[in-house]
């Protein structure tokens, strides 16, 4: 409807530029006869006119072009028409805003959707104490998201060979490891103490980043791993959720991440022709397929009894509810996640991660009353600091 508007509003435009020219016909044509130098008056007068309205018919074209990509064609002549003009579009999400207010939207979408994520998922898993299941249904949740949007083309589809399949199993193996994991720390302990153990994912990055990548360090940066590991020392000893399952759950979730990513630069480097959101797309349902079986295996048999004594603590409908919509923030925190990356450096996202993690903490701590005794607090900071140092370190690196 928008578009057949603007043509008609276009064509109403030119049939008014013919009409111009006729009457300049006869307009010139009468004083031709009266005056010839009042005639050339007139003809310069009008043209002079009619470059003007020629300008202002450019400029709506310009403006229907910009507008039209945001409701229209998702092609490149049209998006950069659309980020030329700035605003918002329905199929690039905030990219057409200028760099500061994107990012800083961006940002905010990203915290507040982990927030709620983090929220909804410990809720979730203190009635349904099923993690195996609940990652599961949360890949399944981005796997659905995404073939909506590609099938709808708000997303551009990706580009997949049987070569990039091969390629990316390794990546989505880690990626699955590290989701799953994760989950499993969250059923077992406080969200807040598993954030802070998720905070030495550093320490894993620079131990096998030097063997598996070559990458070398500078001291500063191993330096900055030794708040860290004292940090999380320290808020383990007085942690009052401590469970050394849930621990290790967010251990092997960081050393999944560390391998998702090495493997990830190992694999895809002759892959760039897919962008982020689409590559964790596709992380995301090759990840199911690697999940559902593991899922039944280690749960399965639990999930009716389970099921039977979570519905009778919340009820269906609730637990519907919670289980819907853990997995669309799942999804929601993690694309954003990848829009924010765009158009900023990694240094730049890696200091917003980790304030990220400050957010999600200090919001878990309040919302679930968590106790926190001076120790576990000392240490908690102390860890996220060291991962500050070590952002700032790796930035000074490059």
């Amino acid at each position: 409807t928008t578009t057949l508007t603007t043509t008609r509003a276009l064509s109403l435009r030119t049939h008014d530029f013919g009409d111009v020219a006729s009457s300049s016909k006869s307009f010139a044509y009468y004083y031709s006869k009266k005056s010839p130098t009042l005639m050339m008056n007139c003809i310069i007068g009008e043209r002079r006119r009619q470059r003007q309205r020629q300008k202002g018919l450019a400029a709506e074209r310009k403006t229907f072009a910009a507008f039209g990509s945001s409701v229209g064609s998702s092609s490149s002549p049209r998006v950069a028409s659309s980020a030329a003009a700035g605003g918002f579009s329905l199929k690039t999400g905030f990219s057409t805003l200028a760099p500061g207010p994107r990012t800083a939207v961006l940002f905010s979408l990203w915290y507040f959707f982990n927030i709620v994520f983090n929220v909804y998922n410990k809720s979730t898993l203190n009635v349904f104490p099923y993690p195996w299941l609940i990652s599961t249904l949360q890949l399944a949740a981005t796997s659905i998201w995404m073939l909506v949007v590609w099938a709808t083309g708000i997303q551009e589809k990706p580009k997949v060979s049987k070569t990039f399949l091969i390629a990316v199993l390794p990546v989505a193996f880690f990626h699955m490891v590290g989701h799953v994991s994760a989950c499993v720390s969250f059923s077992k302990m406080a969200v807040s103490f598993t954030h802070v153990i998720k905070a030495a994912e550093p320490v894993f990055s620079v131990i096998l980043s030097g063997p598996l990548l070559g990458t070398t360090y500078s001291p500063a940066v191993w330096a900055s791993l030794i708040p860290i590991v004292l940090g999380c020392s320290m808020a383990a000893m007085k942690e009052v959720s401590f469970s050394i399952s849930g621990f290790n759950g967010a251990m092997i979730s960081n050393l999944a991440m560390v391998l998702r990513n090495i493997t990830s630069k190992k694999q895809l480097n002759d892959f760039k022709s897919i962008d982020g959101i689409n590559l964790y797309g596709i992380l995301g349902i090759v990840g199911l397929f690697y999940l559902v079986p593991a899922a039944v295996y280690m749960e399965g048999s639990q999930w009716a009894a389970g099921w039977s004594a979570a519905v009778a603590k919340v009820g269906a409908e609730k637990l519907y509810q919670m289980l819907f919509l853990s997995g669309i923030f799942y999804h929601l925190y993690n694309q954003v996640s990848y829009q924010a990356l765009t158009g900023i450096s990694p240094v730049t996202f890696s200091v917003g991660n980790s304030l990220k993690r400050v957010a999600v903490i200090v919001a878990s701590v309040i919302y679930f009353r968590n106790p926190v005794s001076p120790l576990n607090a000392a240490g908690s900071g102390l860890a996220l600091l060291g991962a500050y140092l070590y952002t700032k370190a790796s930035e000074k690196k490059k």
